[in-house]
């Protein structure tokens, strides 16, 4: 409990002084960092099937088969309501990775 020099408890609660909006701030903040740790919890699968593809031309049921062994590995570290989702942000960012990685070392000036 809060006291004031009186040794009085202050009618309302002592709070520093914010900026409009800072709590929202806040509050995004820890949604994102929310978001990012289930996205960390999920890269490893990931780069194990990144790793585990096999060179081209791959079958396609080869594909399949690995595919569905990562998807069941993961199931029990991410949420079911946004399983899609999270699976969409981690490759949409491997693929950025990519495209960078290919516009840098071909040398094009963008």
């Amino acid at each position: 409990m809060v006291v004031n020099s009186k040794g009085e408890s202050p009618s309302l609660p002592l709070r520093s002084p914010q900026r409009p909006g800072a709590g929202v701030m806040a509050r995004a903040g820890r949604e994102l960092g929310f978001r990012c740790s289930i996205m960390v919890a999920l890269r490893p699968y990931l780069v194990k099937l990144l790793e585990s593809l096999p060179p081209p031309p791959a079958q396609q049921h080869q594909l399949q088969e690995i595919v569905k062994k990562t998807l069941l590995d993961a199931r029990h570290h991410a949420y079911s309501e946004n399983w899609k989702s999270q699976w969409e942000y981690l490759l949409k960012a491997e693929i950025f990775k990519l495209a960078v990685s290919l516009v840098v070392s071909c040398g094009v000036d963008y």
